[in-house]
């Protein structure tokens, strides 16, 4: 199993799992009354920019927008929510007399001049408004820290890049990193070939997957060039363990392909349960 990562991440995958919403782009829950808590978060987030580690989940493009006072767009909804992007993107297309919506407080029908104003509306209402109360306890703790000055030139992409690490991950970028010391692999072994041909079929939540149970960080920092080190252990039944502290993989010399896949997919499936949120 991973070694334990730091408080700060440990905090932030705790409180994610009960207050963020969807899995693959995490937004503030709006039911959730804690305030105290979305303070925290907004720390964290600060944090991982001053200590360059990138945070366990990715968080949703309009988290970063608001944090900026920027509008978020229908780009960032369809990420949230592709229905409904799909849906408001129809009335954008549709003349608007057969649509019998209604726009603002006072109920204004929706029209041809301003249906692209409706559309606005309901990204924002969906992203931020209904949620504006978490978000704002976010940006309080974020701005605990001033990094004003810092901040403002920073787009969205910059941001995310520092908080999330790079979202574009490949396998490559993974098998680059791997070290195999010769003196603990022999010649014979086709256990460090087998491992990366693994690697080149996972999907990019695998690799993030992966990289959480070696390094406990699920993305790979740009300009930083540390190996991931894979240690040979016996030949045994035992999962591989992945020991954060160092960088490194504990493998056991696997008799084939199929035992190493199946015992790897086992070992990071487990991750969750051991307390390891996922990107």
């Amino acid at each position: 199993m991973p070694s334990p990562r730091g408080p700060a991440q440990a905090s932030l995958h705790l409180c994610g799992k009960r207050i963020y919403e969807n899995r693959t782009s995490y937004l503030p829950a709006k039911d959730n009354r804690e305030l105290h808590t979305f303070r925290m978060i907004g720390r964290i987030l600060v944090k991982s920019i001053i200590d360059r580690r990138p945070i366990p989940m990715r968080l949703a493009p309009s988290v970063f927008k608001y944090l900026l006072g920027i509008r978020p767009t229908l780009r960032d909804l369809e990420l949230y929510d592709r229905t409904l992007a799909t849906t408001l993107r129809e009335v954008l297309l549709r003349p608007a007399g057969n649509l019998h919506l209604f726009l603002g407080e006072d109920q204004r029908p929706v029209t041809d001049s301003n249906k692209a104003a409706y559309v606005h509306e309901r990204v924002w209402e969906v992203l931020v408004g209904c949620r504006e109360q978490q978000l704002r306890a976010v940006k309080e703790g974020f701005e605990e820290v001033d990094l004003c000055s810092y901040i403002q030139v920073f787009t969205c992409a910059d941001l995310m890049l520092l908080v999330c690490g790079d979202e574009h991950i490949h396998p490559n970028m993974v098998i680059n990193l791997l070290s195999f010391n010769p003196v603990d692999w022999p010649s014979r072994s086709c256990t460090p070939s087998h491992l990366c041909e693994v690697i080149q079929e996972m999907e990019p939540n695998e690799l993030r997957r992966f990289l959480q149970f070696v390094t406990s960080q699920g993305t790979i920092i740009r300009g930083t060039c540390s190996p991931l080190n894979v240690q040979m252990c016996p030949t045994s039944n035992r999962l591989p363990v992945g020991r954060t502290c160092f960088r490194r993989l504990d493998l056991p010399d696997y008799e084939n392909i199929e035992v190493l896949r199946q015992k790897l997919k086992t070992a990071l499936s487990a991750i969750d349960d051991a307390g390891f949120g996922m990107v």
